[in-house]
């Protein structure tokens, strides 16, 4: 019974925390101005903070999935258009068994060289608890938002001159 208790305990602890977490950083981001996204075609990735996977595999794939997508993404923050930055975090189950799922939040967003906010998005994955796997599909998901968001300002740019 001691056992099942501190897993629950445990559970509701992650429940509580990791909301709190997000309100945090989000209270304190400026609001994106998807206006100017259209500008951003060369990328810096910049800082990436991982709770589990401390190699950053997911640089290495959104490298990939931006360039698939026509992004130029270029090794100097100073010759980047924007620079993207983000955190994952990772609720990994407390109770195993086959049913167990890793849940994944990407919480990314591009920045101007003026340090003005153009793209924000948060993407959540669940999977078996592959963090391999969870950094491909972040990635993939991110650089179709990215890009679909990115054709939605240029075509709205387009309309308005």
């Amino acid at each position: 019974m001691g056992e099942r208790r501190y897993n629950l305990l445990l559970k509701l602890g992650l429940i509580i925390i990791l909301p709190l977490t997000i309100a945090k950083f989000d209270a304190n981001a400026q609001a994106a101005k998807p206006d100017k996204l259209y500008l951003v075609r060369k990328i810096y990735i910049g800082d990436i903070e991982d709770q589990i996977d401390k190699e950053k595999r997911i640089v290495l794939f959104l490298k990939q999935e931006l360039e698939a997508r026509g992004f130029i993404i270029v090794n100097d923050s100073a010759s980047a258009d924007a620079i993207l930055s983000g955190w994952i975090s990772n609720e990994l189950p407390l109770d195993g068994g086959d049913s167990s799922w890793l849940k994944s939040y990407f919480e990314f967003h591009l920045e101007s060289q003026s340090k003005e906010k153009v793209w924000e998005r948060t993407i959540k994955i669940h999977n078996k608890t592959d963090v391999v796997k969870s950094a491909k599909t972040g990635a993939r998901k991110l650089a179709e938002k990215l890009e679909d968001d990115w054709k939605q300002s240029a075509k709205k740019a387009a309309m308005n001159k």
